[in-house]
């Protein structure tokens, strides 16, 4: 696996979902493109900062799921005729329950640069090729590989937030640093593998890059 780390670093995420990198410094290049886009995206979700440790969590997983849209602006998909495009309807489909399944619910109806979106809830893995994103919540029942085999070429963005998911055919996955902030990686080659096309503008914001197959 060829992993490209923009800030120099030699490895993904550890166990657990946390950075392993000692400092995950924060660079004045790094802030310049993260920071706008969790800044977008909380306003995006109207979702206030946790006042408390309790509510991190919470704040966390509406943050992830928040940015998947944001992310929509980067991705192109197969087109019908040939080429790529943006579908004028977005299906996005979460896969499990909980927080982040509420609040991507809560966008059903809105529209992305004039692309409209629909939100369903996937309940087998069967129904994922009907989805051009899907969110795969913990809750899901199912692991990764089995997701990914009931799905062979299909041009769905997988987005999780676990441990090995970009690894084991997932594309993009999330995780916390060691300074509570979200982070993220990508899979490249299982992107390109399924016909996608992810801007260069937003691997430049990924923590990890996965560009060959493991």
């Amino acid at each position: 696996m060829t992993e490209i780390h923009p800030d120099n670093h030699t490895h993904g995420p550890r166990q657990g979902h946390r950075c392993p990198y000692p400092a995950c410094v924060d660079t004045p290049r790094r802030r310049s493109f993260v920071l706008p886009l969790v800044a977008v995206a909380i306003a995006f979700a109207t979702v206030p900062e946790p006042v408390c440790a309790a509510d991190s969590d919470l704040w966390r997983e509406r943050i992830m799921a928040t940015m998947v849209f944001k992310f929509i602006h980067y991705i192109e998909w197969p087109a019908p005729a040939g080429g790529q495009h943006v579908p004028e309807t977005i299906t996005v489909g979460v896969f499990g329950a909980g927080s982040v399944q509420k609040t991507i619910s809560g966008f059903n109806g809105r529209s992305i640069d004039g692309h409209s979106l629909t939100i369903r809830h996937v309940t087998d893995p069967a129904d994922i090729v009907d989805c051009h994103v899907v969110f795969v919540t913990q809750t899901s029942g199912y692991s990764i590989d089995q997701i990914v085999a009931a799905m062979p070429d299909s041009p769905v963005i997988l987005v999780g937030n676990e441990t090995g998911f970009a690894d084991s055919g997932g594309i993009i996955n999330f995780f916390t640093d060691d300074h509570d902030r979200v982070q993220f990686e990508i899979n490249v080659h299982a992107a390109e593998s399924r016909g996608l096309e992810i801007s260069s503008r937003l691997l430049k914001l990924a923590r990890r890059v996965l560009r060959n197959k493991p």
